[in-house]
């Protein structure tokens, strides 16, 4: 509902942010491949994106390209969150793309790769959930 309102008032940047919200939820749910295809969506419209809606869109996308084991993809997406997060100076998005980092090394099988960034990430002075 949302995207056909979007699309009827002409409002590519509400699109954008639908993909957006999509491939997370998603992701959240681990319908990977429904992400996948939101995030790629989503991709579409980068330009009409704010920094921080396209480090959710790089983010959220790459985790999904993670949960169907496309980790080339998932490692361009993550790279590109962290040098967002890093151009805004934005510390909790650095952690966020860091930790995704050490996910995607625990997912190749780089259990030491894995544990450093994780490591890394929780070094970061934020306020963050560190729960899972």
């Amino acid at each position: 509902m949302p995207r056909r309102l979007a699309e009827a008032i002409g409002s590519r940047r509400l699109e954008a942010l639908t993909y957006v919200q999509e491939a997370n939820l998603r992701a959240r749910g681990t319908a990977w491949q429904a992400a996948v295809r939101a995030g790629t969506a989503a991709g579409g419209f980068t330009d009409v994106l704010e920094p921080e809606e396209l480090f959710a869109l790089h983010l959220n996308r790459g985790f999904a390209h993670m949960g169907v084991l496309h980790l080339d993809e998932s490692e361009r997406d993550v790279d590109a969150a962290l040098a967002l997060a890093d151009h805004e100076g934005a510390q909790e998005l650095r952690y966020k793309a860091i930790h995704n980092r050490g996910c995607l090394a625990y997912v190749r099988g780089d259990l030491p790769r894995a544990l450093a960034l994780m490591r890394e990430a929780d070094e970061l002075p934020v306020e963050v959930a560190r729960d899972r």
